[in-house]
């Protein structure tokens, strides 16, 4: 044989090289599914074919499984609503929370007609419930409240409505049996509102607020501090901002 014939024989031959190999592959596939059948009816499995042809694949038990989130129970302590907290009347709203354990005091304001008025609610470990508090003819809300005792919590806001101002300081005492009005200082302007209430001691409480004048507008809001010594409330003087 020349050599140009022993060139030709070898290209052929690896022409059918692949596709004899394919089939050499798939033959011995077919018989080792024949040779595991076994015996007419017996109950030898086939091969995994998985693993015949693309190796050992990992099993589904390794994966590991989602620990599903604990419940609200099983938490050490969480936020939850307390529906024995709601007043019964829309529009609602309370601003101030105060206390520990059974002596939580909680103000805002309720509507009443077109105006709204003072709201004040207590916890006593286990319930909420609502305390008469004043009422005005021209309304009134509660932006602040201080606890010093059981018999001895202040709350402080404003009487009046934007309804129908001028809207005047206020200030309301527990002493252990009902809420009273405290006199404040006449301060003159069209709003003038107390936001928040820190009591220290019985003769050493502080209230903030502000004060908007007559013909005045946002931008000429001015700070107010008032001072109670266990006897009466007083203006205290205010820095220059």
């Amino acid at each position: 044989m020349d050599n140009v014939l022993k060139s030709q024989v070898k290209h052929l031959l690896s022409l059918v090289a692949v596709p004899v190999l394919l089939a050499s592959s798939v033959t011995m596939l077919i018989a080792a599914m024949l040779i595991g059948a076994g015996p007419t009816g017996a109950q030898t499995p086939p091969p995994d074919l998985t693993a015949t042809l693309f190796g050992s694949m990992p099993s589904m038990t390794s994966i590991p499984t989602v620990t599903p989130a604990p419940t609200r129970a099983q938490l050490p302590g969480c936020w939850s609503v307390d529906t024995n907290a709601t007043t019964g009347t829309d529009f609602s709203g309370l601003q101030a929370l105060d206390g520990t354990g059974n002596n939580v005091w909680a103000v805002g304001y309720h509507p009443d007609r077109e105006i709204t008025q003072a709201l004040i609610t207590h916890w006593d470990g286990a319930k909420w419930s609502r305390v008469p508090a004043p009422t005005f003819q021209n309304g009134s809300g509660l932006g602040g409240v201080s606890i010093l005792s059981e018999d001895d919590v202040w709350a402080v806001g404003r009487q009046g409505s934007l309804l129908s101002p001028p809207m005047r300081l206020l200030t309301l005492h527990w002493d252990g049996r009902s809420w009273t009005e405290i006199a404040t200082p006449n301060i003159s302007g069209r709003i003038t509102v107390l936001e928040d209430v820190a009591a220290v001691s019985a003769n050493d409480v502080w209230a903030v607020g502000y004060i908007e004048p007559f013909g005045g507008s946002n931008g000429g809001k001015q700070a107010i501090i008032l001072h109670w010594d266990g006897r009466a409330w007083t203006q205290a003087t205010t820095p220059s901002i």
